[in-house]
């Protein structure tokens, strides 16, 4: 081996030393900061998607199923039809359509609040009928007072 190929072999030595000890300490760095933003951003993404896809939004009325949807497909929806569905899904509440959501996650709390919000419309909604036809029946009593 001549001197030329020795100074080659010492050069590529100290080159792969010199990245080996670079990727070490990069790695030690990276291990001491933890995730990087965007990683953690990402990473928090990707499990709002996952849980998304994993429950599903439940519409039901009079006691049956009528259509099930996923959480995730239903967000895309709304992005693209917002004012259509928050109106269908007020005027809806007031004929007796219930809403909840089903799936992996622990939901009693947000069902809670759903099924509430759908309880007080159908009460509202009761009265006002109710009230009517108290209405009518005093008109009809005031009517027979007149004569």
């Amino acid at each position: 081996m001549n001197e030329f190929e020795k100074a080659e072999r010492k050069t590529n030595n100290y080159d792969k030393a010199y990245h080996e000890e670079i990727s070490r300490l990069m790695a030690e760095k990276k291990k001491k900061e933890g995730p990087s933003f965007f990683e953690n951003l990402l990473h928090g993404i990707g499990s709002v998607i996952k849980k998304s896809m994993e429950n599903y939004l439940v519409v039901s009325h009079e006691g049956t199923v009528k259509f099930r949807i996923s959480l995730f497909v239903f967000a895309l929806l709304f992005m693209i039809f917002h004012g259509a569905i928050i109106v269908a899904m007020i005027v809806s509440l007031f004929l007796g359509v219930k809403y909840s959501i089903s799936g992996k996650a622990d939901l009693a709390k947000v069902n809670a609040v759903i099924g509430d919000a759908g309880d007080r419309a159908s009460a509202w909604w009761g009265n006002y009928l109710q009230g009517a036809e108290v209405d009518d029946l005093c008109r009809k009593y005031d009517a027979d007072d007149k004569k």
